[in-house]
C-alpha cells in the first residue's frame, strides 16, 4: 500500500509564533511515519533557515515569499495543476483568511478537508470571521479547535460538529529547585505584540511592590526593540530563541510564566510547554486556557478584562503561592502526559486526517 499524503496549506508563515511552532512539530512527528507530508505556504515571512527546515523534513515544500500580492497568487496558480496531480489524501488548512476557501476549490482532487482554527472561537473572535472564512468553516470536512471550550463555542455558532485537538508542543523535563523569595524569576516567551501584555509586564517591573521579582522576556517583534526594554532596569530582555535546547535552558532558569493577554488565545503552546515542565503560571482565562489549570494556586487564572491595578493584586497573591508551594507541579506534568504529549496528539491528528489506514 502506498503512503498516505497530506498537504498542509498555510496562509502566512512567520518566523516565530504558535502556529509556526505547531507546524514544525507536526512535520517532524510525521516524518518517520508511513505518511508523506507536503506544505504549501502562500506568504512566508520566515527565514531561509526555516525554509530549509521544511524542505528537509517535508516531501514537498512549496514556499511563496514574494512581497507583491499579485505575484504570489500568480505563482500559486501556476502550482495548482501540478499539485492536483499529486493524489493527496487530505488537505489540512491552518489559520484564517479568505484564500483558504478559494485554494481548496482549485484543489478539487483532494476530497478530505480538515481545517484547524487556532484562536478562541468566542464572540470577539467570531466578529473577525469574514464571509469567505465562514464558508471554509461550513464546507470543510472537519473543523478542529485547540480546546474543548473553543470547540463548543464554534459548534454553537456554526451548528455543526467541531472537534478538539491540541497543537503539538515540546515536552521538556526540568529539575525541581528552590525559589529565592528575594529574587523570583517570572518570564514571558513568545511573540512580542501588544496583546500579550508586554507593556504591562514592563510597568510591573517599575513598582516597588515587585522589587523582589525579576521579569525576563524572550521573543521578537518590531514594536519592542532592545531599546524599549532598556528603559526598564528590572526587565531582562534575552532576545529570541530558536530550538528545543534553548527552550529547555529557559525553563530551567525561571520560576514562573506570565501571560497577561487580550489576544483571542486558543490554547497557547507556550503554556502547554510550561505545563509539561510543571512550572507555575499566571494567565488570562481566555479560550481553552482554563482547561490547563489543575491547581488554582500554581495555575492562576486572571479574569478577562483584568485591569492593571487588579493585575498587581493578583500577581501579589501568585508570588506568595510561589514561595509557599512546590516549584514543580507533578499534577501538571501528569495531566500534560495524559492529554497533551506528542504521542497522544499525534494519534488524534492521524485519525482526523484519515491517515490511519
Amino acid at each position: 500500500m502506498g503512503k498516505k499524503k497530506v498537504l498542509i496549506f498555510v496562509t502566512q508563515l512567520l518566523e516565530t509564533g504558535g502556529i509556526e511552532s505547531h507546524l514544525k512539530e507536526f512535520c517532524l512527528q510525521f516524518k518517520e511515519s508511513n505518511i508523506q507530508v507536503s506544505i504549501l505556504i502562500l506568504n512566508s515571512k520566515a527565514s531561509i533557515q526555516t525554509h530549509s527546515f521544511y524542505k528537509e523534513v517535508c516531501e514537498n515544500a512549496w514556499i511563496i515569499s514574494d512581497s507583491n500580492t499579485l505575484i504570489r497568487y500568480l505563482k500559486l496558480f501556476l502550482l495548482i495543476p501540478f499539485i492536483n496531480l499529486k493524489t493527496f489524501t487530505t488537505f489540512y488548512s491552518n489559520g484564517q483568511g479568505d484564500s483558504i476557501f478559494y485554494i481548496k476549490k482549485l484543489l478539487f482532487t483532494i476530497k478530505n478537508w480538515v481545517h484547524h482554527h487556532h484562536t478562541s472561537g468566542d464572540f470577539e473572535d467570531q466578529k473577525t470571521w469574514t464571509n469567505k472564512y465562514l464558508k471554509t468553516l461550513y464546507k470543510a470536512s472537519e473543523i478542529v479547535a485547540c480546546a474543548n471550550y473553543n470547540a463548543k463555542l464554534m459548534s454553537q455558532k456554526l451548528n455543526r460538529n467541531v472537534i478538539s485537538i491540541p497543537c503539538f508542543s515540546r515536552e521538556i523535563f526540568i529539575q525541581s529547585k528552590n525559589i529565592n523569595p528575594s529574587k523570583i524569576k517570572i518570564a514571558y516567551f513568545g511573540r512580542l505584540i501588544k496583546e500579550k501584555g508586554i507593556e504591562a509586564i514592563c510597568k510591573l517591573s517599575t513598582l516597588e511592590t515587585f522589587k523582589h521579582v525579576e521579569f525576563i522576556i524572550w521573543g521578537e517583534g518590531s514594536l519592542y526593540p532592545v531599546s524599549y526594554f532598556n528603559l526598564f532596569p528590572n526587565v531582562n530582555y534575552m532576545g529570541s530563541f530558536k530550538n528545543k535546547e534553548e527552550l529547555k535552558n529557559i525553563l530551567n532558569n525561571i520560576d514562573a510564566f506570565m501571560l497577561y493577554s487580550t489576544h483571542p488565545e486558543g490554547l497557547p503552546i507556550s503554556l502547554l510547554e510550561v505545563m509539561g515542565a510543571g512550572i507555575p503560571w499566571i494567565a488570562t482565562n481566555i479560550g481553552g486556557i482554563g482547561e490547563l489549570s489543575v491547581d488554582s494556586k500554581l495555575n492562576y487564572l486572571l479574569p478577562q478584562k483584568t485591569n492593571f491595578d487588579e493585575l498587581v493584586q493578583h500577581l501579589l497573591k501568585f508570588t506568595d503561592h510561589l514561595v509557599n508551594e512546590p516549584s514543580v507541579s507533578l499534577n501538571q506534568i501528569a495531566t500534560y502526559k495524559n492529554k497533551y504529549a506528542s504521542e497522544v496528539v499525534k494519534n488524534n491528528w492521524t485519525l482526523v486526517l484519515k491517515l490511519n489506514n
